[in-house]
């Protein structure tokens, strides 16, 4: 499909494409967005539970054939962005269990980080300790997820 999006523009190339477009068929740019929202040609790309349990068998198959192999260069095979890969592994879904490959399971942390509790303050009132500064305890959770790996 010529005109499904690729990821690869900015919204100001895409703009330049839509004119070129409409120039060439002899009609406006308005009308070219309005056909792209009828086709269902959405900017967002929405995965079904499927895709991602097949997105991320093949993110541990690479994982386990070359485990140094960059997180960039995975997303760019998987055709995803790095936002989302981290979210999934994250949050773990679309999650398949690896297979296991020398007779130990590498992956055993990270199943069990769906049970990943928050800290909480030493004193046991229950107050979350990463309140004041969410994204202290995001850089520590991504810098656990990565020392598993």
């Amino acid at each position: 499909m010529p005109f499904q999006r690729a990821g690869a523009h900015s919204t100001r190339e895409w703009m330049k494409i839509e004119r070129e477009i409409a120039e060439k068929i002899g009609t406006s740019r308005t009308s070219i967005y309005r056909w792209k929202a009828q086709l269902g040609l959405t900017k967002n790309r929405r995965y079904s539970d499927e895709e991602k349990r097949k997105i991320m068998a093949k993110y541990y198959q690479m994982k386990r054939e070359n485990p140094r192999i960059m997180m960039k260069t995975m997303c760019k095979k998987l055709n995803i962005s790095m936002a989302t890969l981290y979210r999934w592994i994250e949050i773990g879904e679309g999650q398949q269990k690896p297979e296991k490959a020398t007779g130990e399971m590498k992956h055993q942390k990270f199943n069990n980080l769906n049970n990943y509790e928050k800290t909480f303050g030493a004193n046991g009132n229950g107050q979350n300790v990463w309140a004041w500064n969410f994204a202290t305890g995001r850089r520590q959770r991504k810098t656990k997820l990565a020392s598993l790996y």
